[in-house]
């Protein structure tokens, strides 16, 4: 039986502002889901699907890492970044970050993500149910679907 999850999307934030939006403030955010959107003028693309799932760095320190070890090299367009917050009737940890990002990864084939596009291993199957994703992403994801079908 497969765990359902749901993933609340919050509204696209630039990501030159997040300080702005006191996103630099939340140190006590180590388990977190995000995704990075480009726009060149045209219809905005998900260009990388990530967590962070470490009591030594929060979020804000994966999106500087992001920064200046990828993202301003290969953007070629505006960014911004949706974050995900997950909601499910059993604990929510990292092991279930793990498995909700592969099932979005695997699915969604974001250009700049170089794991889970081909394969990936989970602790158990989740349906992953997404809110306020506004297109970016498809409405759910099932792994074990996704096992049998490949997509």
């Amino acid at each position: 039986m497969a765990r359902v999850v749901e993933v609340r999307w919050t509204w696209q934030y630039e990501f030159t502002a997040l300080a702005t939006h006191g996103l630099d403030r939340h140190g006590d955010l180590t388990y977190a889901l995000y995704m990075f959107i480009e726009t060149l003028g045209g219809p905005k693309d998900v260009i990388y699907i990530g967590i962070v799932k470490s009591q030594y760095r929060d979020l804000f320190m994966r999106m500087n890492e992001h920064r200046k070890a990828w993202l301003n090299s290969v953007a070629k367009g505006q960014i911004f970044v949706k974050f995900g917050v997950i909601y499910t009737s059993e604990v929510a940890d990292g092991q279930l970050l793990e498995d909700v990002e592969s099932a979005l990864v695997f699915g969604r084939q974001p250009r700049e993500n170089t794991a889970k596009k081909q394969s990936y291993r989970l602790y158990e199957d989740v349906i992953v149910r997404n809110v306020n994703h506004e297109g970016f992403l498809k409405a759910s994801y099932n792994t074990s679907k996704q096992r049998l079908t490949g997509s």
